[in-house]
């Protein structure tokens, strides 16, 4: 049965996600047959993200609040940032 969950926290959605996508034998919820996978999520400090973001040659970051529920289009919940030493 189809359940809507846009409404609940951002760390409560992707538990969720982790547990369908999860393969059979407890293997990690990451690596996935299907070709979806789940992105890690790192909880630092923006100045210290920013800092290793750079370091490994990305093209930017993107920042969410951790109790945010989902909302379309651009809000103040999440933010990107351009990493400009690349």
């Amino acid at each position: 049965m189809a359940r809507t969950c846009g409404g609940e926290p951002l760390q409560d959605r992707r538990t969720r996600l982790a547990r369908l996508l999860r393969k059979p034998k407890g293997k990690a919820a990451e690596r996935i047959a299907s070709g979806i996978v789940l992105s890690e999520a790192i909880e630092a400090s923006g100045e210290a993200m920013f800092r290793h973001a750079c370091r490994m040659g990305l093209e930017g970051i993107v920042s969410k609040r951790l109790g945010s529920p989902y909302v379309s289009g651009r809000t103040r919940h999440w933010q990107a940032v351009a990493i400009p030493c690349r």
